[in-house]
């Protein structure tokens, strides 16, 4: 393990490793010392080279102030022969709201009945740094503004724009965080968007706010908006806030959730449509269409067969209005 993490680390497991290098030790014991906001409760060999060996461990009573406590552990009692050697695990458990700083410290130390002098051989000492568990998030509200939109002769009015935020610390301990929100104020120089913060009453005296101006880092985006109309100028933009979350990542620790959201607006210029040129157009193209029709169906000479299929029923009609022919009497000649 190399953090222990309170409120992530349920346990604390210790491997010890005693041997004995002299003669026979009686009644030996290992002892730990370790913050009282551990708990011992129990223990599993691993290994040792006797075939029978026995441990017992037991906690000395403490009060609720008192900053260490002492679990003592009876290796193989009476006697631990010489040469025998044994490996075992310690677990402790942890509190889920406890504050052990940044370093929790486990001491073990042997010593038996045979009397002597504590060597370093028989003493050891280890840390494990410490981080609390912490589960914040930030999330986008559905009451955002998601649309607004300007007219023409609107173009140097306001609209009222909010993007709302949700932050909550779901675990019981509670911790100082920074929330970063970024939203865009100017382009081209021009305002578009004159933000302010606004806190529930309530929530005043645990809010702190400082504004700050800052460029984004990218230079190719700085150079894009640069070069982009001003708001108005275009039909349909994109406003967008970002909130993110920060804490001391040096004693705090995160694994998942939400760190940060972001919340969009669509704002759009509704210029007034000029029709004009749309009929203008539609009429000169109308115009110019007929005029390729008539001069395509005189070049296949559909107007001349008009004309003389006219002349000739024209002819037709003239014949009829005159009547047959009249015939000569025979006695008209005579005479």
């Amino acid at each position: 393990m190399g953090t222990l993490v309170v409120g992530l680390t349920p346990e604390l497991n210790a491997t010890v490793f005693i041997r004995n290098n002299g003669e026979d030790s009686f009644s030996t014991s290992l002892t730990f010392s370790y913050p009282s906001a551990l708990s011992y409760r129990r223990f599993a060999l691993l290994q040792s080279n006797r075939k029978y060996i026995s441990i017992r461990c037991s906690s000395n009573p403490t009060s609720r102030d008192d900053p260490v406590t002492n679990t003592t552990c009876g290796i193989n009692h009476p006697i631990f022969r010489s040469g025998a050697e044994v490996i075992f695990i310690a677990t402790f458990s942890i509190s889920q709201d406890v504050n052990l700083g940044s370093v929790v410290q486990i001491n073990a130390t042997a010593g038996s009945e045979n009397g002597g002098a504590i060597t370093q051989d028989m003493m050891h000492q280890a840390t494990l740094p410490v981080k609390y568990a912490v589960f914040i998030f930030v999330n986008a509200i559905d009451k955002s503004t998601k649309y607004v939109n300007f007219s023409t002769g609107q173009e140097d009015g306001n609209q009222m724009v909010e993007h709302w935020y949700e932050v909550k610390n779901t675990y019981q301990r509670s911790i100082p965080v920074s929330v970063t929100f970024q939203f865009p104020v100017e382009l081209n120089r021009t305002q578009v968007w004159n933000a302010s913060l606004e806190v529930p009453a309530k929530l005043s005296h645990l809010v702190q706010c400082a504004r700050g101006m800052r460029t984004p880092e990218s230079k190719d985006f700085v150079k894009q908006l640069g070069e982009s109309p001003v708001l108005i100028r275009q039909n349909k933009v994109t406003l967008m806030s970002s909130a993110h979350i920060s804490y001391d990542e040096t004693k705090y620790t995160q694994e998942g959730g939400f760190g940060q959201s972001q919340v969009k607006t669509v704002v759009e210029y509704l210029g007034t449509y000029n029709y004009l040129p749309v009929i203008i157009g539609s009429s000169i193209g109308g115009l110019i269409l007929l005029a390729v029709i008539a001069a395509v169906l005189y070049k296949v000479g559909f107007f001349k067969r008009q004309y003389k299929a006219m002349m000739d029923e024209a002819g037709a009609e003239g014949n009829e209005g005159a009547g047959p022919p009249q015939e000569s009497s025979p006695d008209a000649i005579k005479e």
